[in-house]
């Protein structure tokens, strides 16, 4: 394999197989073979944004190109996650900060693509575009409960409140949904086990 043309496998003799591959290996480590072509701003993954993938579907979609699901009986590509809580944790707001990126540019699926696809499919990349935002009612939800419980306010209203029925209406209704569902099993694929 080559980057070059001239460079083709086996077309290289012996006797000049030292300088044009020393040449050839330098091209390939100095990373500077996609400058001044369109890879990367056309072609493949599009390098603006963090969450190139992402950002490389949603401009193909605007474009008109379709997805196609593609299940191979064997899995072609295994990728590999992260192993501890702090590696998740960059990585999760790598993630946030790159979809966030995206929102805040040109290329809003509400803005940008609103035109160029369906809404249903606008929507679905909106969502994933906003979902930094979701950190808002996680954190009312971590901390306003125990400001109330520091302050003496309390949380839940007293039974002899018009509101306790409502209250318990969500409550029960939540716990029959629960024990209707039933347990959740998740079996892991034997092929991804080894």
């Amino acid at each position: 394999m080559s980057v070059h043309k001239i460079y083709q496998y086996g077309a290289i003799k012996n006797t000049e197989s030292s300088g044009k591959l020393q040449q050839e290996a330098q091209f390939l480590a100095s990373c500077t073979y996609e400058k001044n072509t369109l890879w990367g701003e056309q072609m493949g993954f599009l390098y603006h944004s963090v969450v190139e993938d992402y950002f490389t579907g949603f401009i193909l979609h605007c474009k008109g190109k379709t997805s196609v699901f593609c299940n191979p009986s064997k899995p072609a590509f295994l990728g590999s996650s992260t192993t501890n809580l702090n590696d998740l944790l960059v990585q999760g707001t790598r993630w946030n900060f790159g979809l966030f990126e995206v929102t805040l540019s040109k290329f809003c699926p509400f803005i940008y693509g609103l035109s160029r696809m369906p809404l249903l499919q606008t929507m679905c990349y909106g969502y994933l575009a906003l979902q930094p935002l979701y950190f808002l009612p996680l954190w009312c939800l971590a901390t306003l409960p125990q400001l109330c419980l520091l302050n003496g306010i309390p949380i839940y209203p007293q039974v002899s409140s018009s509101w306790f029925m409502v209250f318990s209406f969500i409550f029960l209704a939540s716990l029959f949904e629960t024990f209707r569902r039933g347990p959740i099993h998740r079996s892991l694929d034997p092929d991804l086990v080894k």
